[in-house]
């Protein structure tokens, strides 16, 4: 796996994904991918921490499966 620019390439709505803005690493998924409208990014966290929202998402990668 590696991380992928936002600018390149974009995550499929729903899909779990990493993402980052350069400073932390957030677990979530991406809403809001249709021309003209801005990229959503939800992290797990979001609605526990409101003081921590993800901005500028620069990168992303598909989530690592779990070890069989």
């Amino acid at each position: 796996m590696k991380w992928m620019p936002i600018e390149l390439e974009k995550p499929r709505f729903g899909d779990e994904i990493l993402f980052t803005d350069g400073k932390e690493v957030y677990k979530g998924w991406m809403e809001g991918n249709q021309f003209g409208e801005d990229l959503v990014f939800y992290n797990d966290t979001s609605q526990m921490r409101k003081d921590h929202w993800p901005e500028d998402v620069t990168h992303w990668m598909h989530s690592p499966r779990l070890p069989e």
